[in-house]
């Protein structure tokens, strides 16, 4: 699978949410770590590598367990080769890990939503070769999951602008030859699916498509 190469979409899609220890799954506890790191190595800059210390004060744990909980997560992290400790004690991602750090991303992009629509749609439409087929497959999941409405087999609409999360998609994917996005003041049946998406009145549907 390829990187996101938006940059800040990257960062955007990696901010972990801090919660109490008790909260989280283990799983879950090792990813938020990993993404801390991650972010840190994308800034670019020493003043935010994190110390084990920095690290287990961002969670606050109260009890050695809950501190136990954290060291047995960048020890985890160590062990599969997705972050390295320095000799000045900062942990930084490796590139296996921001291999990792990029598949977390990706599951976590969202498409943006608005609490008003301009009656505009916009058409996602692609035509993938077989040889791409688990790509494709990938694509549709994705396009389904941040909550695009598919009205063919390889046509999905969205009601919000969209094309810079998905060329972050189709990059990752290596499908952007493939993908076409347009805008449309009206499809088939758009009545009903923008009933089904519960969207708001137009605003101030576009009468012309630039």
């Amino acid at each position: 699978m390829h990187r996101l190469t938006d940059h800040n979409l990257l960062i955007d899609a990696l901010q972990p949410t801090i919660k109490p220890i008790a909260e989280y799954s283990g799983r879950e506890l090792t990813t938020t770590v990993l993404k801390i790191i991650a972010i840190s190595g994308l800034l670019a800059t020493f003043v935010v590598v994190p110390t084990s210390a920095q690290i287990l004060t961002l969670f606050e744990p109260r009890t050695p367990r809950e501190r136990q909980r954290v060291h047995a997560a960048l020890h985890s992290l160590k062990r599969q080769g997705y972050i390295k400790q320095g000799s000045d004690a900062a942990y930084r991602v490796t590139e296996n890990g921001l291999t990792y750090a990029h598949r977390v991303a990706f599951a976590a992009l969202k498409f943006p939503v608005a609490p008003t629509w301009d009656g505009v749609w916009r058409v996602i439409m692609y035509d993938i070769p077989k040889r791409k087929q688990r790509a494709s497959q990938h694509l549709s999941w994705k396009l389904a999951d941040v909550g695009c409405v598919r009205v063919q087999r390889s046509i999905f609409v969205y009601p919000y602008p969209c094309k810079r999360e998905l060329d972050a998609v189709t990059g990752q994917l290596g499908l952007r030859e493939h993908t076409v996005y347009f805008e449309a003041l009206s499809i088939p049946d758009g009545t009903n699916i923008a009933q089904r998406l519960k969207l708001p009145p137009p605003t101030a549907a576009r009468t012309r498509i630039p």
